[in-house]
């Protein structure tokens, strides 16, 4: 009876102290290295990467979920609340934090996670979307991790190679979104369409260029850039040679800038 107790209590122990969710050897760390558009379907993507190894996971995801990691990661408050602030609003009033963020599975063409909450000494493990999972994580500063059942079905893509990188990222070296309302009223940019920068290449094209992220781009080659449709169509066009203009809105200015691959 003694040693029943005994493990009943180091069970215990463990959950309340180690959380519901799968230890750390069984998982792999990764970074939220950004969202691209699929040229072809003009999804957006989200790329989850193994910074040790460079392979990334791409998940194709919804437009407003993209738009809250895109904010996420350039730690950009919206002047209103979208659905994601509110839910971190919402667990800091329950005095909940996010621990991590474990996507655990690919079931029919579809990932699974789950978010780990804590709240004092109690822990919950919820079902959630990759891309919902993400844009909270980021909110909270939480780690992300791939569980290692999953990765060994071989979902990895090395990001090194050209099959792996879009257009934009190959050439010219920078990614953009969509630009919602929101964003666009928060950087002051009411009159024109556009969409906004949220990914620069370290040393590449656009960073030599004098791209930045926040930069609103609203002309490519001379022609007005609507929604990411037209940056697709405009970067198909071009060979990995060809220089490219681009107008982008940057603090109540219009500047031009000129990117040679």
């Amino acid at each position: 009876m003694h040693h029943v107790r005994l493990v009943c209590l180091v069970t215990l122990a463990a959950l309340l102290l180690g959380g519901c969710g799968a230890s750390d050897s069984d998982l792999l760390a990764v970074d939220v290295r950004g969202v691209v558009v699929d040229p072809e379907t003009q999804s957006p993507i989200l790329f989850l990467v193994d910074p040790e190894s460079e392979k990334g996971l791409p998940v194709w995801i919804g437009l407003s979920e993209a738009r809250a990691i895109s904010l996420g990661l350039k730690d950009v408050t919206p002047p209103r609340p979208l659905t994601h602030d509110l839910m971190k609003r919402m667990l800091d009033l329950l005095d909940a934090r996010v621990e991590r963020v474990v996507i655990s599975d690919l079931k029919e063409n579809t990932y699974y996670a789950t978010l780990d909450l804590r709240a004092g000494r109690k822990t919950w493990e919820v079902d959630s979307r990759p891309s919902d999972a993400v844009a909270i994580a980021l909110k909270f500063g939480a780690p992300l991790f791939l569980s290692r059942a999953l990765v060994e079905k071989g979902v990895l893509v090395d990001l090194g190679s050209s099959s792996a990188k879009l257009p934009a990222e190959r050439f010219y070296g920078f990614v953009t979104g969509e630009l919602s309302a929101d964003v666009a009223r928060y950087f002051g940019f009411e009159k024109e369409t556009g969409v906004i920068v949220t990914e620069i290449t370290r040393d590449g094209p656009a960073e030599r260029a004098g791209l930045l992220k926040g930069d609103i781009l609203v002309r490519l080659d001379r022609r007005s850039v609507e929604g990411l449709e037209d940056v697709q169509s405009a970067l198909g066009k071009k060979d990995a040679s060809d220089a490219m203009r681009v107008d982008v809105y940057r603090k109540g200015k219009v500047l031009s800038l000129k990117i040679r691959p």
